[in-house]
């Protein structure tokens, strides 16, 4: 739970890897920004439409502009991508 203020911009920035030992990339459909008004929860779901499934997300968290948490969530079982 975070308890901000109302008017608190707030912005998540998705990062995804296609492979455990891929670098973390972030596209421009895996962000968002808003302004929180007096609301308990946020509620937010995303659908990512990818030839090779992430692996692995990380959410990066910001309050005003500063970090404030990182979580990560797990993507598909083992990389989809083939190198060919």
């Amino acid at each position: 739970r975070l308890d901000v203020p109302d008017d608190t911009v707030l912005s998540a920035l998705v990062y995804e890897r296609a492979a455990s030992d891929a670098p973390w990339a972030q596209s421009p459909e895996l962000g968002l920004v808003s302004i929180v008004a007096g609301v308990d929860r946020i509620d937010e779901s995303l659908i990512v439409e990818r030839v090779c499934l992430p692996v692995e997300f990380r959410i990066d968290l910001h309050v005003e502009g500063v970090l404030v948490e990182q979580v990560l969530v797990a993507g598909a079982p083992e990389s989809t991508c083939v190198d060919s």
